[in-house]
């Protein structure tokens, strides 16, 4: 789609996939085949596909330039996602970043990710599969969410059913705790200012759309804590985010996101601090168990 402005609006679709997806009675439960052998000829190809009769489908994001900000607009499917019971799209490869280059848009230059919804064929390119994990595709944009929305999607990821939702659930919300974590890791050395390590964390969760903030009374997002010092006690001093970090302390790192109505998230790791770096003890995967 060639942009199209609107005010001072700049507006274009990225396709990440068009083609034959469902048959018409799969979508539509009183669908009628005789009413598309009425209008074959005003449907045609672009919208039915020959022989097999399924319809053609797109699955597209919106970027909005608006002279301030780039905006877009629900993410698509994503590539190498795991999506056994949809095997077209299953770790499905396809051109997205590079159409969005063509938009001159590279990830970097995206402001905010608005979700319409969170179905899995819409929040796909949330993330991208770099060295085996996932991380936020658009690393300094706010993602826009419907709380209620997100509830629902949390609830149904937290009972363990597999389906194409749940998945995507874990392989968009998660790898955002994962993201902050890693970042306490790289920052953690001897002599690194601990409350220095927690504001970055903090604004990184809000920038990806996780803001601490005080909601009707309670403080709500990051405020549990980098990590704290561990020893004879499960709890010891110091608390990391109020001291200049020493060689040979032994903490934890465990920045996590707590909201009402849902819950809470956090990943812990136990490390050693060293002069110009950290030695992680924990050797768990940190994957979703669905």
């Amino acid at each position: 789609m060639q942009p199209t402005r609107i005010g001072n609006f700049e507006v274009a679709r990225v396709a990440d996939y068009e083609g034959p997806f469902f048959a018409p009675g799969d979508f539509f439960p009183d669908f009628d085949p005789a009413v598309v052998e009425e209008n074959a000829a005003l449907l045609g190809p672009r919208l039915i596909e020959p022989g097999t009769g399924k319809l053609i489908f797109s699955f597209h994001s919106f970027v909005i330039k608006t002279g301030r900000h780039t905006i877009l607009v629900d993410a698509c499917i994503g590539n190498d996602k795991e999506r056994p019971t949809r095997p077209q799209f299953h770790r499905m490869k396809s051109p997205f970043i590079e159409d969005l280059a063509r938009l001159g848009v590279k990830p970097e230059d995206v402001d905010y990710v608005m979700c319409t919804h969170l179905h899995w064929d819409h929040v796909g390119w949330n993330t991208r599969l770099a060295d085996g994990q996932w991380v936020p595709t658009f690393p300094k944009a706010r993602y826009v969410v419907a709380k209620r929305e997100y509830d629902h999607w949390q609830g149904v990821h937290d009972s363990g059913v597999d389906t194409p939702h749940a998945r995507a659930f874990g392989d968009s919300v998660l790898p955002v705790v994962k993201t902050g974590q890693a970042l306490a890791l790289r920052r953690i050395n001897a002599g690194a200012d601990g409350m220095s390590i927690h504001k970055e964390i903090t604004e990184l969760f809000n920038r990806r759309g996780f803001p601490t903030e005080v909601r009707n009374g309670r403080r709500v997002g990051f405020f549990h804590g980098t990590g704290h010092g561990l020893g004879l006690e499960i709890h010891e001093y110091p608390r990391l985010q109020k001291v200049t970090l020493k060689a040979g302390q032994c903490l934890t790192v465990e920045p996590g996101l707590y909201y009402p109505g849902w819950g809470g998230i956090r990943i812990e790791d136990v490390v050693i601090v060293r002069d110009g770096g950290v030695e992680n003890l924990t050797g768990a995967p940190k994957r979703p168990v669905i």
